[in-house]
């Protein structure tokens, strides 16, 4: 190691995220670090995304994305997070969203429903309400879409 080891920068750009756990880390010889584990947010409102794409998200159809409305008051896009991009992070370079005296969050319920369609991702197990709730879910909107003569 040592004289082997090779540092590496990537280019990259802040974007909102949701954030599952903030948590400290120890090295033997090093001071605590605190990371993030971090679901990064991606906007929809790019013509690339069909709105049968964001439909199906948001029906819990793609078992690696998980719908966010947009927030008017926050300044939040329409978006999608994306398991399986979801990073660990130091906190030294993360920054609550949108501002430190405002911080979004999820609401329970919102974040009940990322936590059960997180695990089935994971391949965690979910009890048959959990499942049931999230198939309802899912069926409700592609439904309600439907109605309004949206193509899914």
């Amino acid at each position: 190691m040592g004289s082997e080891e090779h540092a590496f920068v990537l280019v990259g750009k802040m974007r909102p995220a949701v954030v599952l756990i903030e948590d400290a880390s120890q090295w033997a010889k090093s001071p605590t670090e605190k990371l993030a584990l971090c679901i990064p947010l991606y906007r929809v409102s790019k013509a690339k995304f069909s709105q049968s794409f964001v439909l199906k998200t948001q029906a819990f159809r793609y078992p690696s994305k998980f719908y966010l409305p947009a927030d008017s008051s926050y300044k939040l896009e329409e978006g999608i997070a994306r398991f399986e991009v979801m990073q660990t992070v130091h906190q030294l370079v993360t920054a609550p969203f949108p501002n430190e005296n405002r911080p979004l969050m999820l609401t329970d319920e919102f974040f009940a429903l990322l936590r059960m369609h997180l695990t089935r991702f994971l391949g965690g197990l979910l009890t048959a309400d959990e499942q049931e709730i999230l198939d309802v879910y899912g069926q409700l909107t592609l439904e309600e879409a439907r109605k309004q003569g949206v193509a899914v």
